[in-house]
């Protein structure tokens, strides 16, 4: 609903620093292994995509958790789980490249639709995949983290009869956006941004504050580089005088 409540402002983060911080740091641990990887998996042999695959999963695990937990505890075992179910498909991808090579190894190369879409003007998730990573901060690998490893389903719609431009579905891990308000993929990738930080937040209707909205609506500002809230203090104008957050208790 962040979209609707920005285009009536005309014109923020007083948050625990070291908290952000440590959070910052993890993200940017999450964006490196999930840029890099797919690169560093092209023409690998199964035990290094493997190998990569296990160590995306586990670092984007410990990073997750380091986002949901404010203690920064680390569940280890559950890491180690994710970085074997992320090696496995990592494989499963491989073997089927492999395949795919193998079956085409007469036709002329060209692009691959996937790098299309994420080029494209177009509002997908593979465009939005590649604004989140190309906005090159921790906020953006950190969803990016998400998305790949289907922490988050990402559903992508036309319009909300509110005008919203995201949404998010509480006790689920459903995010909505809607291209008849993001203009850009970059515009998508910054109203996820903000709908993930709700889901991080695990979000109920009896806990939802502005102090939610306030750090949602940062993430979306580090995604979007256009986002029109430069300033702490206009977010949280923001938040104190629209009629769809100026009711909502502070914490």
């Amino acid at each position: 609903m962040a979209e609707q409540a920005v285009s009536d402002a005309v014109s923020g983060r007083l948050g625990d620093t070291e908290k952000y911080v440590r959070k910052a740091l993890a993200g940017s641990v999450v964006g490196f292994l999930t840029g890099a990887s797919g690169l560093m998996m092209q023409g690998a042999s199964l035990g290094k995509v493997l190998s990569l695959g296990f160590g995306e999963g586990f670092l984007g695990s410990t990073a997750e958790q380091g986002l949901l937990n404010e203690d920064g505890e680390i569940n280890w075992a559950l890491a180690i789980g994710d970085g074997m179910f992320s090696a496995v498909m990592a494989g499963l991808i491989w073997k089927s490249s492999i395949k795919s090579q193998t079956t085409n190894n007469n036709e002329a190369a060209g692009v691959h639709p996937g790098k299309l879409a994420a080029e494209s003007d177009d509002i997908s998730y593979e465009s939005i995949m590649r604004a989140l990573r190309k906005s090159d901060t921790p906020e953006g690998y950190a969803v990016a983290s998400l998305l790949k490893r289907g922490k988050i389903e990402l559903r992508i719609e036309y319009a909300h009869p509110r005008g919203y431009g995201g949404l998010y579905k509480f006790k689920t891990n459903y995010i909505t956006i809607y291209t008849s308000v993001c203009s850009t993929p970059l515009n998508a990738a910054g109203y996820t941004a903000h709908e993930t930080r709700h889901f991080l937040q695990k979000l109920t209707t009896a806990k939802y504050a502005k102090i939610h909205e306030f750090e949602a609506f940062v993430w979306q500002r580090a995604v979007d580089r256009y986002f029109p809230l430069k300033k702490d203090v206009e977010i949280w104008n923001l938040l104190n005088t629209h009629k769809a957050y100026k009711n909502l208790k502070m914490y």
